[in-house]
């Protein structure tokens, strides 16, 4: 580095260092981090080849790279899951305003968005001279947080909530994903994470573990967990539909038992039997109909089984649903 560096704290939040003859040398502004203020960018230079993006911190006390990261396309500002497929796109005008409260005044807040032949950029400014920074924090949600001079603390103005169960296996073999709760995955009765430090720092992916082994393929005896409330649509496609011979739920229970190679049921209209690995299980949302799924464990796994929660159908061939099977 050249003799006669100097580091300045800029007014707006940019740190740079720079020369005897005031050439920027290094600044913040173009480093990746979780935080974007007012001036900053997020996009990339075609002419130098480098991209400037947010990524989400490891932990709240970890700053390392996470889980999340919002970067610029043609389409807009897209936010990224570690699998680098997009599963939210924030879609931005050239300007755009969003009036928010805070200590007596309205602060407009300007969008923009450059896209050309050189460079493509996303950024933003205040009206006032408030306070205010974005933080792409470590579930993924995009915050807008404004200072209160008044109160002395960041408040969250404005969010793009993630939508962690919309990501294929988020939550894991046999995790189940509730959207807009904190943490957003659980694992069922009778299991527990497979990699618990993981979990801890926002990585649910390893899924969930059977605490005690099924007996079926040893001699021994099984029986069902009801999980109420699911929201199956994610699980058709690695399901078995039986055909013709089952019409009520305790049929479709004994065609499980049967099979060694089942691991859950489900029984509305039709009997399903999944045999693969349960993932993007998610809990229905407040406007839909949740079904029972029937999550198979050993039969010395010592639990509550959890009845039924699901209203029952005129077109039910399963017509008799049992709290506990």
């Amino acid at each position: 580095m050249p003799n006669y560096t100097v580091a300045v704290l800029l007014d707006n939040g940019n740190f740079i260092l720079r020369d005897k003859l005031d050439n920027v040398l290094w600044q913040s502004f173009e480093e990746q981090t979780n935080t974007l203020l007012p001036g900053a960018k997020i996009g990339y230079n075609r002419l130098t080849n480098k991209s400037n993006i947010l990524r989400s911190w490891t932990s709240s006390e970890n700053p390392g790279s996470g889980h999340f990261s919002a970067e610029l396309e043609e389409s807009g500002l897209v936010l990224y899951y570690i699998s680098n497929s997009p599963w939210l796109k924030l879609l931005i005008s050239n300007v755009s305003f969003i009036n928010i409260w805070n200590d007596r005044y309205w602060l407009s807040t300007h969008y923009t968005y450059v896209f050309n032949e050189s460079e493509g950029y996303f950024t933003y400014s205040s009206d006032y001279p408030i306070s205010a920074r974005f933080v792409l924090d470590v579930t993924g949600d995009l915050n807008l947080y404004i200072w209160s001079s008044y109160s002395q603390i960041w408040n969250l103005v404005w969010t793009e909530a993630s939508r962690h169960c919309e990501i294929h296996g988020f939550c894991g073999n046999y995790g189940i994903c509730t959207q807009l709760k904190v943490p957003p995955c659980d694992c069922p009765k009778g299991f527990e994470p497979r990699w618990p430090g993981n979990w801890s720092i926002g990585d649910y992916s390893g899924g969930c573990i059977r605490r005690t082994p099924l007996g079926c393929s040893n001699g021994g005896i099984d029986k069902f967990l009801t999980v109420p409330n699911m929201h199956l649509g994610n699980l058709f496609g690695v399901a078995t539909k039986i055909n013709g011979t089952v019409q009520d739920i305790e049929a479709c229970k004994l065609a499980c038992l049967r099979d060694c190679d089942c691991i859950a049921y489900s029984c509305y209209d039709e009997c399903f039997l999944y045999k693969k690995q349960l993932m993007n299980l998610q809990i229905s949302s407040a406007t839909e109909t949740g079904e029972d799924l029937y999550v198979r464990i050993s039969a010395s796994e010592r639990i509550e089984l959890v009845g039924s929660r699901t209203k029952m159908s005129k077109k039910h061939f399963c017509a008799k649903l049992m709290n506990i099977t």
